[in-house]
């Protein structure tokens, strides 16, 4: 099996980045060191050292960040995007499109949809 994709995203895992994630979500909501580190029950000397990309963290850390921040581990360690990062691609490239591929679009969505409903180890979707 070929390891190589080359329609796969790029992402990389790395300290200094995942540092400049965390303190974007920290900075967007507005808050100092300290009232994050209390919010994922760290101490405030850590958050600095992995913010600068100085440490690592448990997985406990990640999940709690994640869990606690409304974002995902995929993000924060990958850079993957969010569902909201995923909505707004989303709607860039149907912008885009033409009126007959925006219905081409809507048609596979409501195929998959039904698809999904007949499924039954897919959650029923209870907004039709």
């Amino acid at each position: 099996m070929n390891s190589e994709h080359t329609d796969a995203p790029a992402y990389s895992c790395d300290r200094d980045e995942i540092g400049r994630r965390i303190r974007k979500i920290r900075l967007q909501n507005g808050l100092s060191q300290d009232k994050f580190a209390e919010s994922v029950n760290i101490s405030p000397n850590f958050l600095c050292e992995l913010e600068n990309g100085r440490k690592g963290m448990s997985f406990d850390t990640l999940c709690r960040i994640a869990k606690t921040w409304n974002t995902t581990t995929d993000y924060l360690l990958l850079g993957a995007p969010n569902a909201s990062d995923s909505m707004e691609w989303l709607e860039k490239k149907l912008s885009s499109l033409s009126d007959e591929d925006i219905h081409t679009v809507i048609d596979y969505l409501t195929m998959l949809l039904k698809l999904r409903r007949l499924s039954p180890d897919t959650p029923q979707d209870t907004e039709s």
